[in-house]
């Protein structure tokens, strides 16, 4: 307490870090996943039957939406290189070559690569809404 009294912002700073952590021990619920409790891409998959029989219209023949999905971080992603893959023509086993593993790119990186003739950026976001609505339960 000596070091604060030394110096006035101490104070102030003690009172916003106190602040933090009422705020934060109130806006965690001890409900919310831990990452040991996050679902994979997979998992979510086998809980939506609709997103995923809307994802199985735009993949190749024999590939179900839970094995394209396997090795996403995350369904957003896996769920907008689908859209990218069916909206560009290119094989989805390539796009997610380039998105998942060791040498991952971002999508717009694997978009300009594989199809360096289009705005990579926008077919990046065009994905990406198509996936939030697919994911929304709402179609376009």
């Amino acid at each position: 307490m000596q070091f604060c009294r030394k110096f006035a912002p101490c104070k102030d700073s003690v009172l916003r870090f106190g602040f933090f952590l009422a705020y934060f021990r109130v806006s965690r619920s001890p409900a919310s996943p831990t990452q040991s409790q996050k679902r994979s891409p997979e998992q979510l998959l086998d809980q939506n039957s609709q997103l995923t029989a809307n994802l199985q219209k735009l993949l190749p023949a024999g590939t179900s939406p839970q094995q394209a999905c396997s090795g996403f971080k995350n369904l957003g992603e896996c769920v907008a290189a689908i859209h990218v893959s069916h909206n560009l023509g290119i094989p989805f086993s390539d796009l997610q070559g380039k998105l998942i593993g060791s040498n991952s790119e971002s999508l717009g990186k694997a978009i300009h690569d594989l199809k360096p003739d289009v705005d990579a950026n926008a077919e990046k976001k065009k994905a990406e809404h198509q996936a939030k609505d697919d994911m929304n339960g709402s179609t376009s």
